[in-house]
Formats: structure tokens, C-alpha cells, sequence
């Protein structure tokens, strides 16, 4: 149980140990100074009672003051709920005058078109007053022919557009049968041309020139299986087509390809010397157009090495200064190439520098082969 302090017993339970101290010295003195003590205890107790009846006056006050802020709050409260309602009856007399407004505004607006369509009345009456029957008659019986003549008219168009669309749907189906075959013509002259292209194959129109020596070069749609008499040439045999090179001498070179895309052929004695210029890049071309199709990651890999020069390769300068002299500036010229073919080429390459130079070139093309399959 909690006991609940006032004043009066807060004060009191402060006065007490002085209370206690000036009884304890009242009762060891005597005479003036016990006279004096006694006078002190009587002052102590009226100065308590002072406290407490103007803690008294002081909390009457107060209550007082509590009273009025009530008063004042209840006044408040009173004032603001009808300051509320004057604002909501000051927003409905707002909306109620601009719904008479806009009901004003449609009335005016709709008693408008009355008298439009009042006035649009009246001038029709008054052209039908102005009318002369006999010629309205006279007008209609000229309509009436003319709506029959248009009837006749127009079962005539119909009679015709029934036919036309007999027609058209005739032309349709003989258009079906033409396509049906001219798509079986077209397989024809595809599988004649097919057939045509592995029996003759396929010329180029070009021709290339050298020292009183032409050269042409046929593509037939058959592959053969061939070979290199060079270890280092890995050659395609997985192709389904070949390509031949033929001159005026009763030459005939069958080209193969190896995988550079480069066309691959013997140097015989009687075209070493007749051999012309733009043959190679021709056939390389040709070639790469013919891989497009089943070896493109070749014809890719090819195209990159060809925009690698050679003074970016991680070989030394004089090795560098050697392939540049040789005509070589390019990777794809140094592993398109054998190691012994590069040998023969670049002045100054033994077989074991070339080899060297050579396996360096192809590891670059294996770390960029790499990076493909990766990022593919």
C-alpha cells in the first residue's frame, strides 16, 4: 500500500530532527539559555504553520487558475467547433451556388439550341410554304425515273463484278497451278545446275593473265579427300566442294585449302614463272566465300590475323627486322606459312629460329582462340 505525502507531513517529517535537537538542548540548559531554546521551538512551530496556510493560499490559487483554464478551454473548444461549422456551411453554400450555376449554364445553353432549331424550322417552313406542288411532282416523277435507271445501272455492275470475280478466281487457281510449277521448274533448274556445277563446275568469269599464260579456276560441288606431302599443312577434307585451277598450258592444278583458308597448290616448273599476281588473293577470296557458310570460325580467325602486324609481336627486334625485310608484315604471313617454308622465306631464319618463331605466332593464335570460345 502506498502512503501518499502531503505537505503538512513532508514539512513536519523535515522539522522534526530540529525539533528533536532543541528539546535535547532545552533539557540540558537552564535559565536564559533554556528560555531561548523554548522561544526557538515556539518560533519553529509557527513558522510551520506559516508554511502550511500559505502552501494552502498558494494551491487555492492555482486551483483557481486550473478552474479558469478549463473554463476557457471548454470556451475554446466551443468556439472552434462552431467556427467548423460555419466553414462547412460556407463550402456547401459554395458548391450549391456553382450547381446553380452550372445547371444555369446548361438551361442557357439548351433554350440556345431551341431557338437555333426554332429558327432552322421556321426557314423550312418556309421554303415548303414557297413550293409549288405541281412542279415537286413533276420533280419526283424525275427522281423516280432516275432512281430505276440507277437500279438498272447498278444490277448491271453487279451482273459484272459477279463475273470479274468468276475470273479472278479462275486466274487464282490457274496463278496456283503456274506457281506450283514454276516452284518445281525452279528445284529443276536448282538440281541441273547442281548437277551441271559437280560435272563442269563452276567457272569464274575472270581471267588472269601472265607472261602469254591465261588461268581460270572452276569450282565443282564435290570434295575430295587430299594431302600434303608437309606434315606441318594440316589440309580440310571436309568439304563438300574443290576447286580447280586450269590454263592454257592443258594445266590443271586441284586446289586444296588449308586451315588459313589459303589455297594450297604445287609450284610446277612449267606455271613458277607464268604464275600471275592476283591469282592467290582470287582464289583466297573465292575460297573464304565458300567457307562462309560450314567453316566461318576459320574464315574469322584468318581476318584477324591479318590486322595483327608484325612489329606488335612479342619477338625480338632482329627477328622483327628479318620478317620485314622478307615482305612478311603481317601474323597471318608467318603461320599461314610451315616452319620450313618460313625458313626459305625470311634471310637469316635457320630451321630452329623459324620453328621458334613460328610456334610463338601460333600460341598468340591459341590464347585468341581461347578468349572466343570463352567469350562466346
Amino acid at each position: 500500500m502506498t502512503t501518499q505525502n502531503t505537505v503538512a507531513t513532508v514539512l513536519d517529517g523535515a522539522l522534526r530532527p530540529v525539533r528533536s535537537q532543541l528539546e535535547l538542548a532545552a533539557s540540558q540548559l537552564a535559565g536564559i539559555p533554556h528560555a531561548s531554546v523554548l522561544s526557538a521551538t515556539s518560533l519553529l512551530e509557527q513558522a510551520r504553520v506559516l508554511c502550511i496556510e500559505q502552501y494552502n493560499a498558494e494551491v487555492d490559487d492555482f486551483n483557481e487558475l486550473i478552474d479558469e483554464h478549463e473554463a476557457l478551454q471548454g470556451r475554446l473548444t466551443t468556439a472552434e467547433l462552431a467556427l467548423i461549422s460555419s466553414r462547412e456551411k460556407l463550402a456547401e453554400a459554395e458548391l450549391s451556388e456553382k450547381t446553380m450555376k452550372a445547371e444555369s449554364d446548361q438551361y442557357f445553353a439548351r433554350n440556345k439550341l431551341l431557338h437555333a432549331d426554332l429558327n432552322a424550322l421556321r426557314e423550312n417552313l418556309a421554303k415548303y410554304q414557297s413550293m409549288n406542288p405541281d412542279r415537286m411532282k413533276s420533280q419526283i416523277a424525275r427522281l423516280k425515273e432516275d432512281i430505276d435507271e440507277s437500279k438498272k445501272i447498278r444490277n448491271q455492275q453487279l451482273t459484272e463484278i459477279r463475273r470479274l470475280k468468276n475470273d479472278i478466281a479462275e486466274t487464282k487457281s490457274k496463278l496456283s497451278s503456274m506457281t506450283v510449277l514454276n516452284t518445281e521448274l525452279t528445284d529443276h533448274c536448282s538440281d541441273m545446275q547442281r548437277r551441271l556445277e559437280i560435272a563442269d563446275g563452276n567457272t569464274d568469269p575472270r581471267t588472269f593473265g601472265g607472261h602469254g599464260v591465261d588461268y581460270y579456276f572452276y569450282t565443282f560441288q564435290f570434295g575430295l579427300k587430299l594431302s600434303s606431302p608437309d606434315p606441318d599443312i594440316i589440309i580440310l577434307n571436309d568439304l563438300e566442294w574443290h576447286v580447280e585451277v586450269r590454263t592454257t598450258h592443258g594445266i590443271c592444278l586441284i586446289i586444296s585449302v588449308n586451315e588459313w583458308t589459303a589455297p594450297v597448290f604445287p609450284f610446277v616448273s612449267e606455271i613458277k614463272n607464268t604464275w600471275p599476281d592476283g591469282l592467290t588473293p582470287a582464289l583466297t577470296a573465292h575460297i573464304r566465300d565458300l567457307l562462309e557458310n560450314t567453316h566461318a570460325h576459320l574464315v574469322r580467325r584468318a581476318e584477324w590475323a591479318e590486322t595483327v602486324l608484325v612489329g606488335t609481336l612479342p619477338l625480338k627486334d632482329q627477328y622483327l627486322d628479318q620478317l620485314s625485310s622478307a615482305g612478311i608484315h603481317t601474323l597471318y604471313d608467318i603461320v599461314r606459312r610451315t616452319p620450313s617454308m618460313l625458313a626459305e622465306a625470311v634471310k637469316g631464319f635457320g630451321m630452329p629460329t623459324a620453328r621458334q618463331v613460328h610456334s610463338k605466332c601460333v600460341g598468340l593464335v591459341r590464347d585468341w582462340e581461347k578468349q572466343h570460345r570463352e567469350a562466346a
